[in-house]
């Protein structure tokens, strides 16, 4: 039942789960007294972008790393942002590693790196080694994440494939080895009917006894196909 409904209902679900923390912190914590009503509708906007995180995950990141510069700009308080603007823009980091390949997950990978960044130049005092270690970890850690995460589910998609294949390869074998059984019975059988039914005609008039046995033959010959035939079937 829970598999069901984070099959059906797991984007919504994180969307608004994300969208609530982010606007809770917003309006209770005093920190943000003076900020909230400019950065919880930007707070929500975020969380809302996270919808075409699938189907669009390197639009979205950039689109989620502009408005977590306009949530920056506009806030008042000093090296410190609320998880309401951060949480989606870790979340959209997971869905580039996650849901692109190729081309578009070399562009991801500068995309991110760019963050980095340009975290590391936000926070002023974070321009070394460890800054770049911190943010690398905190924005290439879901990057990571996402990319083993994707690799693992198309590794389970191929073995599905692949065992689904056998099957399906088994099934026909099978398929074959049947009709080729048969085959051979009624074959068989056809070939001894034909000539049963032959010798019969021959001896009616001469030898009803012959034609007797013949007649015997052919019944036993068919019970016989139709009972292989029922097994096979």
């Amino acid at each position: 039942m829970v598999r069901r409904f984070l099959s059906n209902y797991g984007e919504l679900a994180l969307v608004f789960g994300l969208g609530l923390i982010g606007q809770l912190e917003l309006w209770v914590d005093a920190t943000w007294e003076d900020d909230r009503y400019y950065l919880a509708p930007i707070a929500l906007a975020m969380s809302a972008l996270l919808l075409l995180r699938v189907r669009l995950p390197l639009p979205t990141l950039l689109l989620e790393l502009v408005a977590l510069q306009l949530a920056v700009a506009v806030s008042t308080v000093e090296n410190n942002d609320p998880m309401g603007v951060i949480l989606p823009v870790v979340v959209a980091v997971y869905s580039v590693g996650a849901h692109t390949r190729g081309r578009a997950l070399a562009l991801g990978s500068f995309v991110v790196l760019g963050a980095i960044v340009l975290a590391m130049i936000a926070d002023g005092s974070s321009l070394n080694v460890s800054g770049f270690l911190f943010f690398g970890f905190f924005l290439g850690g879901p990057f990571l994440a996402g990319i083993a995460i994707r690799i693992r589910r198309e590794r389970e998609h191929g073995l599905a494939r692949e065992r689904d294949e056998r099957a399906r390869a088994a099934v026909a074998e099978e398929r074959a080895r049947i009709a080729r059984e048969l085959h051979d019975v009624v074959a068989h059988a056809i070939s001894v009917v034909v000539l049963q039914a032959r010798g019969g005609r021959r001896s009616l008039a001469a030898d009803p006894e012959e034609t007797r046995k013949a007649l015997d033959a052919i019944e036993t010959t068919a019970s016989q196909a139709l009972g292989e035939m029922r097994r096979l079937l």
